[in-house]
């Protein structure tokens, strides 16, 4: 985005600690006056294994970070910037495993139907605010998340994270 001109950055935090969101959004507030888009990307994958095998850790390290994360950042912009300005972009990262769960990935396919569901309701909330709110499945994408799913794949036959953004 700044080779293209635009006064964008990043923050590093943990979209499931409430302090880190508070701290990121008032930094963006105080520098920018406004957040126009939310991008809702952090994840976890969790274990690849049998739901009965699955820990509570595992599980609950997915609910945090997919599920809880995602709700305490898009309520904090919300009430901060968005709902205010009456306009707004939120784009939740979701998968084709929201859509159609498979075995061996419950913790990270139930976190992502979540999304999707979650999605649907904000969008019918926020629509009269003029707030859009999408859920973006961006495929087999070349990260370290997707290598570590599929170790013997060739991550070289994969769309880079760069070429989804600029779509």
């Amino acid at each position: 985005l700044q080779d293209k001109g635009i006064d964008a950055r990043w923050i590093a935090a943990d979209a499931s600690q409430p302090g880190d969101i508070a701290r990121v959004v008032a930094e963006t507030m105080e520098r920018m006056g406004r957040i126009d888009i939310l991008v809702n990307n952090a994840g976890v994958l969790g274990p690849r294994k049998p739901l009965a095998e699955v820990s509570l850790a595992d599980w609950e390290e997915a609910v945090r970070v997919n599920i809880t994360g995602t709700f305490l950042v898009t309520r904090k912009v919300l009430r901060a910037a968005m709902l205010p300005q009456k306009s707004a972009v939120i784009l939740n990262i979701s998968s084709g495993l929201g859509k159609r769960g498979r075995a061996l990935w419950a913790p990270y396919a139930v976190s992502k139907f979540a999304i999707e569901a979650m999605t649907q309701v904000l969008a019918e909330e926020v629509a009269p605010h003029g707030i859009r709110v999408n859920a973006v499945n961006p495929g087999a994408t070349r990260t370290r998340m997707r290598a570590e799913a599929y170790p013997e794949e060739d991550p070289r036959t994969l769309k880079t994270p760069e070429d989804i953004a600029s779509a």
